[in-house]
């Protein structure tokens, strides 16, 4: 793991000082090694700081070169099947220096080109200088879980693992893009799954795509992976499809757990954290550690904290458990430095309640921590989305019988139809038509001004099926690639890489979800339950209340607690500096804040604060 940047400079490269100070201001993401490469003719530049987890030599050192065949590499991520890589390559007549996954990436691409890609298993951003074709190829891996930016100024192209790292070149200009905050302050999202960014002029390079940059010529962007949606995965019996689900998820683990420094898991109580865990203490003794380390967050408001499901995990696998409760005068001392890590704008505190997380696990010595991100958006978790496309394709399918029986295990496990007959209503509605609804309509509208919306607000995307035949795996390949997924590895990285903490997923192992894209609906959502393939896969492997549980938190935070108690004046003055900004609606923001005061949410409120920290930090 480590934090990349480089400069590709037709007319020459800047003084060494710039790219020393791009380069550290990733020291967070690397405290354990540097190191600074430029081609002879001084138009490329590559430098990294290094956060060791393989071969913790020097051997390992980047910029990696190969003189023999004119390459250099910067890497971030792991590639998890480098072994198995390793070992092709040798017999392919390739001989190794290091231990380490960054050779192996550089021995592939010299044996297959651009072609690696579709062999590494991994989360990466990595850029290769490849001086006989006298290019740059850079590639960012399939679901994006490691960042990578750039800009294009008249000085060349200039990238980094972080967008501050490229405000250190001269220039870069440091503006914010208004479409991008606004569309947050209204929606409470970031376009992460585009190649937008808050920042004016600085773009990201999209989940699974490579780029290729030839000085004087148009850069060349491909996607080079995209799930399948023709695929179809069959079996008999639904015994064949759990068990061959158990298989790969167990693989993907192993995978994520080599390492030559400590691994540990964050255990959040809900399913998905709760079934890595429990794999991994399966798997004591076969490549994993003897004593598992487990870091959760606990709040003494019952309403948010999820104690009783992390004390059944823990009792269940005798692991070593730590805990965390963040607070409300925490938040305060550390919100400067936690929005400067974020860099972009994060819509809930709950993303500071992983913040905390990894703070614990790197206080108590632990450099890896495997999370259970991405399986929400792979096996239909969030209830809303997967019950009404569930409902909605019965419905009009035709299956009335099945939709029946569907909506009685749904009243029985819940307690009431109504949430069911919401649900299955919002299915019917097209994607496209239900965001644009929803943007017109939404109470966050008034908290900005009507002409700022008018002038700056961009418009909503029409609604893309991407061929999928179900409508419930379009809205989860959405919710992978647009909506919720790309939003979360950012908020995961940064918390993550803010301690020098290395956060690997093993629901993202691109063989586990071409597995769950081919498998029937039923397998998903069926008798009232989400996730349903995870279910049975952990059915002898977590205690019972863990792997049956209905309701989801995530990583909750008491948030309107806090802020109608110890930060209530905290938060009155944020939002009396921000309404001065001539975007928000001062009459609109005062009646949200009357709301908030009668019992309502504290949500949009939040964003208009934090949208006021943020730019303080990035823009003054």
């Amino acid at each position: 793991m480590c934090g990349i940047v480089g400069i590709v400079a037709p007319s020459g490269l800047p003084d060494e000082s710039v790219l020393v100070s791009m380069r550290d201001m990733l020291a967070h993401r690397g405290p354990d090694d540097c190191g600074l490469w430029v081609n002879p003719h001084r138009t490329i530049a590559l430098a990294s700081r290094r956060l060791a987890i393989l071969d913790l030599s020097s051997a390992g050192h980047q910029p990696m070169v190969d003189e023999e065949a004119d390459l250099a590499v910067v890497f971030n991520g792991e590639i998890y099947n480098f072994l198995e890589l390793r070992r092709e390559l040798e017999q392919r007549g390739h001989t190794f220096r290091s231990h380490s996954d960054t050779e192996v990436l550089l021995r592939a691409y010299r044996e297959w080109g651009r072609g690696c890609l579709t062999h590494l298993n991994g989360m990466f951003a990595f850029a290769l200088w490849d001086g006989r074709r006298g290019e740059l190829f850079a590639a960012r891996d399939r679901f994006g879980e490691k960042p990578l930016y750039y800009a294009t100024t008249a000085a060349g192209w200039i990238f980094g693992s972080e967008i501050k790292a490229l405000l250190q070149h001269p220039a870069v200009r440091r503006e914010p893009y208004l479409p991008a905050v606004l569309r947050f302050i209204e929606s409470a999202r970031v376009p992460d799954g585009t190649d937008v960014t808050c920042f004016a002029g600085i773009s990201q390079l999209p989940a699974a795509h490579a780029l290729t940059i030839r000085p004087g010529m148009t850069p060349r962007l491909e996607r080079y992976w995209d799930l399948d949606p023709t695929a179809r995965v069959e079996y008999p019996h639904t015994d064949d499809y759990v068990e061959a689900f158990r298989a790969l998820l167990i693989e993907s683990v192993r995978y994520r757990l080599r390492s030559d420094v400590p691994v540990g898991s964050s255990l959040s109580g809900g399913l998905d954290s709760s079934s890595l865990v429990g794999v991994i203490a399966m798997l004591s003794g076969e490549g994993a550690p003897a004593r598992q380390a487990a870091f959760s967050t606990r709040f003494h408001e019952p309403g948010v904290d999820e104690g009783n499901y992390i004390r059944a995990v823990v009792e269940h696998t005798g692991i070593e458990a730590h805990e965390v409760w963040p607070d409300a005068q925490g938040l305060l001392a550390d919100i400067d430095r936690w929005i400067w890590h974020q860099e972009e704008p994060c819509p809930h505190t709950s993303q500071y309640a992983q913040w905390k997380v990894m703070e614990l696990a790197r206080r108590n010595g632990v450099t890896v921590l495997l999370d259970g991100q991405g399986a929400d958006e792979l096996l239909g978790g969030y209830q809303a989305p997967s019950y009404g496309y569930r409902y909605a394709t019965l419905l009009r399918r035709g299956q009335l019988a099945t939709l029946v029986h569907e909506l009685g295990w749904y009243r029985r496990r819940q307690g009431s139809w109504l949430p069911a007959i919401y649900y299955l209503g919002t299915g019917l509605i097209p994607t496209g038509l239900r965001e644009k609804v929803r943007t017109r309509y939404h109470r966050a509208n008034g908290l900005l001004s009507r002409e700022w919306r008018r002038a700056w607000m961009p418009k909503v995307a029409e609604d893309s099926r991407a061929g999928f035949a179900s409508p419930l795996k379009a809205e989860l390949y959405r919710q992978l690639t647009r909506t919720s997924l790309p939003s979360l590895l950012r908020y995961g990285d940064r918390n993550s890489m803010a301690f020098s903490v290395e956060a690997r997923l093993p629901f993202l192992d691109h063989r586990v979800a071409e597995f769950v894209f081919g498998v029937p609906d039923e397998l998903l959502i069926h008798n009232g339950l989400t996730k349903v393939l995870l279910r049975e896969a952990m059915r002898h492997v977590l205690p019972e209340p863990v792997y049956r549980r209905v309701g989801k938190l995530g990583f909750p935070t008491p948030e309107n607690i806090w802020f109608r108690g110890e930060l209530r004046g905290w938060l009155r003055g944020v939002l009396d500096k921000a309404v001065r900004r001539p975007f928000f609606d001062r009459s609109g923001v005062e009646q949200e804040w009357k709301r908030f005061l009668h019992g309502g949410d504290v949500g949009n409120l939040w964003r208009v604060a934090h949208t006021e920290l943020w730019w303080e930090r990035f823009f003054g």
